[in-house]
């Protein structure tokens, strides 16, 4: 592949990612507030699906590309670039949502309210500078022994549910995979996967993906195996480590089996079939925008819940018609505040 055709192929597959964390809230909010509130959204099959290896996919990603910026600047400069491309972005929305519900939804301005939304705005985007900041640390001192990461992860298990800690710690090991796969080139190994491994693994994904239940989300069950910490349903610490360690095999074998599929439709593009053609370039585009319609769609979704509060309607059309409507006004948002320095370098971080 040429760089241009590598460059194009990661934007594709970072529109796939996006067009799921889309799908996934789609599911969850499109119901109408009442089906939300419910939670029966963790007993939809296509929600579990999406769940299991969507977020290790777009981290994957993260840490693909965080390998190429580790090599080309200096750790102060880099971790300096991090914080002002992910912490502006959080910290703009997350102003607009402590306006939001002071003056609309009409909570008690306190600071605890205050810490907490900002703390817990744009979740990934926290997760995401967290692993940053560990990688660059581990980079600059310890010059990535694997056996020091692998320490990490272990560790991180001791974080507790708290401020995107339980996020880190699920979706950490993804990011080293990406960041590893791009350092030692295994991305040509997924290239050169037989057929028949492919269906062994594709077999073995959908046979554990049959185990799901509602604690295999870590919105549920945490991550954490601090004794305080783990649910009182979970039966103990060790139920914990088996469904993190269950989490972990789902979401690896999900992201093989997203890799595998993309570069094959990436080798049928060389026919230059018109419709195939037609849906990279959707998924490309989708891809080069993924950071503002991540932010923005998250923003949306909240005024869906508080607009149709009452409702509890979860028909494929209601989750169709919500997805179309969010998608189509986070793209559009997205596209109007990149017009604007000012507005993309606040809401955007500059990108």
């Amino acid at each position: 592949m040429s760089n241009a055709s590598r460059d194009t192929y990661w934007d594709f597959l970072k529109g796939i990612a996006i067009f799921l964390v889309l799908l996934g809230h789609s599911i969850q909010y499109g119901g109408g507030g009442q089906w939300y509130s419910s939670g029966s959204y963790f007993d939809c099959f296509l929600f579990e699906l999406i769940y299991s290896f969507h977020m290790p996919l777009f981290i994957f990603i993260s840490g693909f590309f965080f390998q190429k910026s580790i090599n080309k600047y200096q750790p102060k400069v880099l971790l300096l670039k991090k914080i002002k491309s992910l912490l502006i972005p959080i910290t703009s929305f997350a102003t607009l949502y402590l306006f939001f519900r002071v003056f609309v939804q009409h909570y008690h301005f306190t600071l605890s309210l205050a810490f907490n939304t900002y703390i817990t705005t744009l979740w990934y985007l926290w997760t995401y500078l967290y692993c940053c900041i560990v990688t660059i640390l581990i980079h600059r001192y310890w010059g990535d022994r694997w056996y020091i990461y692998i320490v990490t992860c272990f560790l991180s298990l001791f974080l507790p549910n708290v401020y995107n800690f339980d996020a880190y710690t699920f979706l950490y090991p993804f990011f080293l995979l990406g960041y590893f796969t791009k350092k030692e080139g295994y991305m040509t190994v997924i290239k050169s996967l037989k057929p028949h491994y492919l269906i062994a693994v594709f077999f073995s994904f959908v046979v554990l993906l049959l185990f799901w239940n509602k604690d295999c989300f870590y919105y549920n069950s945490g991550t954490s195996i601090l004794p305080s910490m783990v649910e009182s349903n979970l039966g103990g610490v060790l139920s914990q480590i088996v469904i993190n360690t269950y989490r972990l095999l789902c979401g690896l074998l999900g992201v093989i089996i997203v890799l595998y599929l993309s570069l094959q439709f990436c080798r049928l593009m060389e026919e230059k079939r018109k419709a195939l053609v037609l849906i990279q370039e959707f998924f490309v585009h989708l891809g080069l925008v993924s950071m503002g319609v991540y932010c923005f769609q998250d923003f949306l979704w909240v005024l869906f819940y508080l607009l149709f509060n009452t409702i509890c309607c979860p028909s494929a059309v209601s989750i169709l018609t919500s997805f179309v409507a969010v998608f189509f006004l986070s793209y559009c948002l997205t596209r109007v505040t990149k017009l604007f320095g000012l507005s993309s370098f606040l809401l955007l971080g500059g990108r």
